[in-house]
């Protein structure tokens, strides 16, 4: 079991949870989020641990498998997510973050 304290990468990801979804991949949105806030990229750990304490205190529940929306699930359970899953998310933030860069580039 998670212990139920909250820390600051946990605020982050429910703060990314909170606003509008700017990709179809909401671990993509979460990384980005982090990303922006505080100049990091979440780890496996990190991010499992968080949505997990966010998920059992309440505070979000997930509405499909790595899907989440803000609230509470009576049964506050959490699907986790895989090594394989967080390595696909990462890749498509990267190349998010490209494509970004590159609209900021072309404005100059």
């Amino acid at each position: 079991m998670v212990r139920a304290e909250r820390n600051y990468l946990d605020e982050r990801t429910a703060e990314a949870l909170a606003i509008p979804r700017f990709h179809a991949n909401q671990l993509v949105c979460i990384l980005a989020y982090v990303d922006a806030h505080e100049k990091l990229i979440l780890n496996l750990e990190e991010l499992c641990g968080g949505l997990e304490r966010l998920v059992q205190s309440g505070r979000i529940r997930e509405v499909a498998h790595l899907a989440f929306s803000i609230g509470p699930d009576p049964s506050r359970l959490f699907s986790g997510v895989s090594a394989a899953e967080l390595e696909t998310a990462d890749s498509e933030y990267r190349q998010y973050f490209r494509e970004q860069e590159g609209l900021l580039h072309e404005k100059r």
